[in-house]
């Protein structure tokens, strides 16, 4: 998931590994238009919901709200987690962290998004590689 400054800029906002659920939700809930945009880099199962509707499956379908709830707590709970690792690491730090926590993914995206992922141009991404490797 990326947002689009007004110079063009993109800046990756999320990483959809697998089992994870990527949306606007802001958009979703406040029925304005979306601020992110959403790519998919490898073959996805897309699940679409109809506000006008969701309610009702919701009060029919009990256990799917609460499914809806813990995603979206666990959402919020590695977004928080994301904003105080940009405050408080490194850029080092974080591309080791990134390395550590999901040690499959740099090798099937781009290195590209990866450093606007960690708040980086891929240049000093190739930088901090580099270092790792000669040490």
């Amino acid at each position: 998931m990326f947002y689009v400054d007004d110079t063009g800029q993109e800046h990756i906002i999320m990483l959809g590994v697998e089992d994870w659920w990527v949306s606007d939700i802001g958009s979703f809930i406040e029925q304005k238009p979306a601020q992110f945009n959403i790519q998919c880099l490898e073959n996805t199962v897309l699940a679409q919901f109809h506000v006008d509707t969701i309610d009702e499956v919701f009060q029919k379908i009990p256990a799917l709200e609460r499914f809806f709830r813990k995603l979206l707590e666990r959402g919020l709970a590695a977004s928080q987690k994301r904003i105080i690792r940009n405050f408080s690491m490194t850029a080092k730090e974080r591309y080791l962290y990134f390395k550590n926590t999901y040690p499959n993914i740099e090798q099937r995206i781009p290195q590209y998004l990866l450093a606007s992922y960690l708040g980086i141009t891929k240049e000093f991404l190739s930088k901090i590689k580099s270092q790792l490797a000669s040490q």
